[in-house]
């Protein structure tokens, strides 16, 4: 049986046998494309000319497609095209599309396996372009709005029900998704808040409130809805004392909910450093040409609490190498020449035309220099040598040569709602030539499988192995929330702008991130190195270093607890 797949990318598949390349060349599959959307009506080949060979004469043009239509029968069989005359049509009974599968689903009236079909799959030819095809692009474009809108009333037809019966449970979990696809729309915020009232979650309420008001000033530059407002602040008057504050409030009260409570386990517990008083924070001493910069730390301690302690000796090596680069200070050269197989990983550039995705590209770029890093025998550039050539049209061999590595992966990222695509190239510094390139178009939830599966990729392609255990299964110190992964790489987008206001910034984003998954482990570590670096370089309006370290404290030792694993967290 023949497989087409029109949601989330573009493909034909067979379970008998392979389809010939020449019928899955990515013009011809648009075609079947089109004629998958008529659902079994026909279509003159004057609009499939149009469509996909608008810049061809009509005479080429009919001669193209008539060659496509040739092609197609010889390789799917005579049936599966059907042509009458001028006009053309698919036999739905000889190929299954997913597509069809949605649409017949929501005129059924089956909203739970209609959601959950493009849930699965994502947004109608997502990522998808045909070359010198403008008006093809143009009509993909009006069926995926008009589908993915079909899509939201889905859901939000779902929670409605759910409320009316009184699950509603049920109904948060529909409103939920409905937010993640709709993220700055005030109506849906509201309902998804009154929902979560409904479920006794009034806490969970105004948190989300809290979200989508960062959400609305990163990606709107406004203030949320007054609705939103009103009614969070409405919550708030008539919610209990662990209600989380508004993300304007000082960082400490962000950590609410991270310290344990009072059914935790011993192991849980901290006894933070009360007694510990500390005089000034670091100073940074004049560097001499070619010197490091000197870090002095003068600190008065009163029996320090000593997982503090060993957090302050960590922090001095993490403050002079923040110290270096503010100054502009070179690392030292390699003492001698490693002979390892080496690679730099390229910021993936932003196809989505959206600011608010950088974060995410750049944290992707992140993860997958880190999970390379484990790959045993291979030398990995560090993100700050990678991202000096962010946004440079410069040649791959010459960043290759400026790195003095022998291997470049380079690549894109889209992101549109819940759907991710990535397009991966390892480029051949000798020659330029590509060893080995993919694309992947998955749910952005299986972001840390990609990586994985990336990582692997590019050790066979360098005849490596890998000696760390693939998070397939998703480890504690990753997070399975969309939600809380995003604002987990705001966070990290923030702290590398390594200035007092973007710490401020990413504390508020890690707070939020572990808020919405209070088992992310990664969120608490970086959560920790915010507030320990903000509270040397605090200023008269920020809270008290002490209370700054304390608060890092508790945060560090949940992420340990969490995942004893973790790097960042030791």
């Amino acid at each position: 049986m023949l497989s087409l797949r029109l949601l989330g990318g573009l493909s034909l598949n067979s379970s008998g046998e392979a389809i010939p390349h020449r019928a899955a060349q990515r013009r011809r599959l648009a075609i079947l494309a089109v004629l998958a959307w008529a659902r079994g009506c026909t279509v003159s080949r004057d609009k499939l000319v149009a469509l996909l060979w608008p810049e061809a004469d009509a005479g080429s043009a009919r001669h193209l497609l008539a060659d496509s239509i040739y092609i197609f029968r010889g390789a799917l069989g005579h049936d599966v095209v059907i042509t009458v005359g001028d006009d053309v049509s698919l036999n739905l009974d000889r190929i299954q599309c997913d597509l069809t599968e949605f649409i017949l689903a929501l005129e059924k009236g089956e909203l739970r396996r209609a959601v959950n079909v493009y849930a699965a799959n994502g947004a109608f030819l997502e990522g998808v372009h045909v070359s010198d095809a403008v008006e093809f692009d143009r009509w993909a474009d009006s069926v995926r709005q008009q589908l993915a809108g079909d899509y939201c009333r889905a859901l939000e037809k779902l929670a409605k029900e759910a409320t009316a019966r009184g699950e509603h449970g049920e109904a948060v979990a529909w409103w939920r998704r409905l937010a993640a696809e709709e993220r700055v729309s005030s109506r849906v915020a509201l309902e998804l808040m009154r929902a979560l009232r409904a479920a006794g979650d009034t806490a969970g309420a105004i948190e989300f409130a809290n979200i989508h008001e960062m959400i609305v000033r990163a990606e709107l530059q406004c203030a949320p809805d007054g609705a939103v407002v009103s009614f969070a602040g409405e919550l708030r008057r008539g919610g209990s004392s662990k209600v989380p504050e508004r993300p304007t409030a000082p960082p400490d009260v962000l950590l609410q909910g991270i310290s344990a409570g009072p059914d935790s386990s011993s192991a849980e517990r901290v006894s933070p450093a009360h007694d510990a008083e500390f005089k000034t924070g670091p100073v940074f001493m004049k560097a001499q040409p070619g010197a490091r910069p000197r870090l002095s730390l003068s600190i008065q301690r009163k029996r320090v609490h000593p997982f503090l302690a060993a957090s302050l000796a960590a922090l001095a090596l993490v403050a002079t190498a923040y110290g270096a680069t503010r100054m502009g200070v070179p690392p030292a050269e390699t003492a001698k020449t490693d002979s390892r197989p080496s690679i730099v990983v390229l910021p993936l550039i932003n196809e989505s035309g959206r600011p608010e995705t950088e974060a995410f590209a750049d944290g992707t770029t992140e993860e997958l220099t880190d999970a390379l890093a484990k790959t045993g025998g291979l030398r990995v550039i560090s993100r700050t040598s990678a991202f000096a050539f962010k946004g440079r049209r410069v040649d791959v061999r010459k960043i290759a040569d400026s790195l003095k590595v022998a291997n470049v992966l380079e690549g894109a990222l889209q992101l549109y709602g819940s759907h991710l695509r990535m397009h991966l190239a390892l480029i051949s510094a000798s020659d330029g030539s590509t060893r080995w390139s993919e694309t992947y178009d998955r749910n952005v939830g299986d972001v840390f499988e990609v990586q994985d599966e990336i990582s692997r990729a590019v050790s066979v392609q360098l005849s490596l192995r890998l000696v760390y255990k693939p998070r397939g299964h998703l480890s504690r110190h990753r997070s399975s929330s969309p939600m809380a992964y995003d604002l987990y790489l705001r966070g990290r987008f923030e702290r590398q702008q390594r200035n007092d206001t973007a710490f401020r910034a990413a504390i508020g984003f890690f707070s939020r991130a572990v808020a919405a998954d209070s088992s992310f482990a990664a969120a608490y570590a970086g959560l920790a190195e915010a507030q320990i670096i903000l509270g040397w370089a605090r200023k008269e309006e920020d809270p008290p270093r002490l209370q700054l370290f304390e608060n890092a404290e508790r945060a560090v030792t949940k992420a340990i607890v969490l995942d004893d694993s973790l790097p960042e967290a030791h």
